[in-house]
């Protein structure tokens, strides 16, 4: 296949499948895991250089962060999903005019957070029970988050550009930097070594917005140098309604999932706020773990709806289902050994993070569970890839209202009113089974076989 300039994107239209779903999911996957131990050794300094109130403080924090990233993700999801349609078509004039028009309407999704997010921040903090102990520096938190997420938010967009063309190790280099750069900033922000100001938790909100913005520089910078095919016009963007349109169609119901996938997280750490700041710390601790073992398996799931997205562009039906198969797979095998560690070692892996025992006793209880749920949910995601790359994100939503709304939640309160804290964790995979079975039934039915997506555009 003929390249154009500024052309970095992979043809997953042709070749073997198992060869591409492992060349694709392997620097996702070192991606994912290495921001996981970024987040991670952030809960290690705050855990052990701030104290127990800080673990506490980022943990009730990101519930309210993930809705806030996932609407921006509602956007970039489908871009990449129509952008991987386009590249497998080779349509670089639909390719750009979606890059502009996504990039437009991400703004605009940015601009309306960050002011929502700035004007209700204590109303959302008191909304899930926020313990008062944590609640100053929950809201430190929160508020510097928002400062970055016009670079977040750019580098959203990106990252789900590059990784729409199959080209996923871009984003994972482009992702050591900005961790690297984290990592040297935390220890000197939050500790005030080498007489630097002792910032705190404020540090490590400060040490993501350095991060971020770097990033941002870089990214525009290597872009620019290349000419990329995937940079906006920032001047003159060819913004094109009936792409907006379908960025809406496609993009709206992932927002809506997310936001009720998230606002359940919530009502679960209302539920866990309510037993004090020692179950709320234990729980963020062991939730940062089990992130890991999420991040392995969901490399693979992101292969598999690339793969499909590219093929379906094209109208290659058979090429989707070897990549499911492949998928899950190599997800299944990478996840099986850290899922396990989970279940029969917890205590060496919270130990890491904090050395308080009823910290860890509260997270062994976790992981204990988690552990089996990280593997339903690889399965489920391998299967779901396939509807959301041809377009279908009301399938995301459907599967969220049955299996998380209707089952988890309520679960999650019965099970807590007889089990205590514990019974909230075991509706985590009560409610995940149910969602690994929609998500099987469909791809069989083969409801996602459509016509592709840019030809309706045109």
């Amino acid at each position: 296949m003929d390249k154009v300039q500024g052309d970095s994107g992979v043809n997953m239209t042709e070749g073997a499948i198992p060869k591409l779903v492992f060349k694709f999911a392997m620097p996702t996957m070192f991606q994912s895991v290495v921001m996981v131990i970024n987040s991670l050794i952030t809960a290690v300094l705050a855990g052990r250089c701030i104290g127990p109130i800080a673990l506490g403080a980022v943990a009730v924090s990101m519930p309210i962060v993930f809705i806030i990233n996932s609407i921006a993700m509602g956007t970039t999801q489908a871009n990449s999903i129509l952008l991987a349609q386009a590249y497998g078509r080779r349509d670089f004039v639909e390719l750009k005019r979606i890059i502009d028009t996504s990039f437009l309407c991400l703004m605009g999704v940015c601009v309306t957070m960050v002011t929502i997010g700035i004007c209700f921040c204590n109303g959302l903090l008191h909304l899930i029970k926020t313990p008062e102990e944590i609640f100053v520096p929950a809201k430190i938190f929160f508020i510097l988050h928002l400062v970055g997420v016009p670079f977040l938010f750019t580098q959203f967009l990106f990252f789900s550009s590059f990784r729409g063309l199959g080209n996923a190790s871009r984003p994972m280099w482009l992702s050591f930097l900005s961790v690297g750069i984290n990592i040297v900033c935390l220890p000197l922000l939050v500790t005030g070594i080498f007489g630097l100001p002792k910032m705190g938790i404020a540090g490590l909100g400060i040490s993501d917005i350095i991060a971020n913005v770097t990033l941002f520089i870089v990214i525009f910078t290597i872009m620019k140098m290349e000419k990329s095919i995937i940079i906006p016009h920032i001047i003159k963007p060819d913004f094109v309604p009936q792409i907006a349109k379908m960025l809406l169609q496609i993009g709206f119901p992932s927002m809506i999932q997310q936001v009720l996938l998230n606002a359940s997280i919530l009502f679960i750490i209302s539920l866990v706020n309510s037993y004090g700041a020692l179950v709320t710390e234990g729980y963020g601790v062991a939730s940062r773990i089990d992130g890991i073992i999420f991040a392995m398996g969901g490399a693979f799931n992101m292969s598999v709806s690339i793969i499909a997205g590219q093929n379906l562009g094209v109208e290659q039906y058979n090429r989707v289902g070897e990549a499911v198969k492949w998928g899950l797979i190599y997800a299944l095998l990478i996840c099986i050994i850290p899922a396990m560690v989970a279940i029969f070692c917890p205590e060496i892996l919270m130990s890491i993070f904090t050395s308080d025992q009823g910290v860890i006793d509260v997270g062994c209880t976790y992981l204990r569970v988690s552990g089996f749920n990280c593997l339903f949910i690889v399965v489920y995601m391998s299967f779901l890839g396939v509807p959301m790359a041809a377009g279908q994100t009301y399938m995301a939503l459907f599967v969220t209202i049955i299996a998380t709304c209707l089952v988890r939640v309520p679960m999650a309160y019965l099970l807590n009113s007889k089990l205590g804290f514990v019974g909230i964790w075991y509706s985590a995979p009560i409610a995940q089974a149910v969602a690994v079975s929609i998500a099987i039934w469909y791809f069989y039915s083969g409801k996602w076989k459509i016509k592709n997506l840019i030809s309706k555009i045109n």
